[in-house]
């Protein structure tokens, strides 16, 4: 994929809304959609139709548009995802005897069964080609929901076993190096949550991304860096922006709960026309005052992590 990367949450309800009417496809949310280099989507968009028929048209509008499945690990009795034919096997999985771990709303991963349940299901997903990756999303560690370290562990195992099934395929653990578990290292590729505030604290957890070997031995290695804001905030979009093209990344912008459709207008101005600064030339590099630079075919960004800025210079 070629920079800068943009990345948009599914932000549905129901059974898809607003993409999915009773009419059909909305077409001017599917059109938005398209404007991303990446869309995190629901899985259960390849069991029903027009939802099916959503995903074909997206990437008929851009054949280039990376479309990952949002497999959510934890709160299983929550509001459940627009389908039926994908979300009512996952609640089954989590009905069977030691389907859900004591003390948690998560899957029991721990039991064989259980976890070779919830890896069967992501597989089908994944070989159906619909998808070109997933994006899963752990049990997190609040509201008594968990993890444990047994439960963290069995998670790493099933990222590991994608990875290897489909070496492909963009398979991400939410939460990053420094994120919610242990065993994100076993995926291809993380998803930096509610950055800069939450994940990861530092800017030297943004450095390692770039430069460290054991957070590059993985391809492909995306790693999202996701801002949660309330509304636009240009200089905060330029920002995550820019760092995620200093390293193999991608960029999502959206409101906390990532629901409804008016994050699709929220893309900064220095991501279009998508894919504008084509590839790296070089690895970026630090200079006084804070400031990191890389080079592309089509113009550079240089990153003031002291101002929280970035500045996209394009080649005339």
């Amino acid at each position: 994929m070629n920079y800068p990367r943009t990345l948009t949450h599914e932000g549905l309800t129901g059974a898809g809304a607003p993409l999915i009417t009773v009419a059909g496809i909305d077409a001017s949310i599917a059109d938005k959609i398209a404007r991303f280099s990446m869309w995190c989507a629901q899985p259960g968009f390849l069991y029903l139709q027009p939802q099916r028929q959503a995903l074909d048209y997206i990437r008929a509008k851009n054949p280039a548009i990376k479309i990952l499945g949002h497999f959510v690990v934890h709160s299983v009795w929550g509001t459940p995802n627009a389908d039926s034919g994908y979300q009512s096997r996952f609640a089954a999985i989590c009905a069977q005897p030691n389907g859900v771990y004591p003390g948690t709303k998560t899957p029991n991963l721990c039991d064989n069964a259980i976890r070779g349940a919830c890896l069967d299901l992501w597989s089908e997903v994944l070989e159906s080609g619909a998808f070109d990756g997933c994006m899963i999303d752990p049990m997190c560690p609040v509201d008594g929901r968990g993890p444990l370290d047994t439960q963290r562990a069995a998670l790493g195992s099933i990222l590991a076993t994608l990875r290897n099934r489909f070496p492909d395929s963009i398979i991400i653990g939410c939460g990053g190096p420094s994120g919610s578990y242990p065993g994100g290292d076993k995926a291809s590729g993380w998803w930096l949550e509610n950055w800069p505030e939450q994940n990861p604290v530092g800017w030297s957890n943004v450095t390692r991304l770039c430069f460290d070997a054991p957070f590059k031995y993985a391809q492909p290695h995306l790693q999202v860096i996701a801002m949660a804001r309330a509304s636009v905030d240009p200089q905060a979009m330029r920002f995550g922006l820019g760092t995620s093209c200093l390293f193999d990344g991608a960029f999502a912008y959206g409101p906390p709960d990532w629901k409804g459709s008016a994050h699709l207008d929220w893309i900064a101005p220095e991501a279009l026309p998508l894919g504008w600064l084509g590839q790296p030339v070089g690895a970026p590099w630090a200079t006084a005052g804070g400031l990191w630079t890389r080079e592309f075919e089509g113009g550079s960004v240089t990153v003031n992590t002291v101002a929280r800025d970035a500045t996209f210079t394009r080649k005339p």
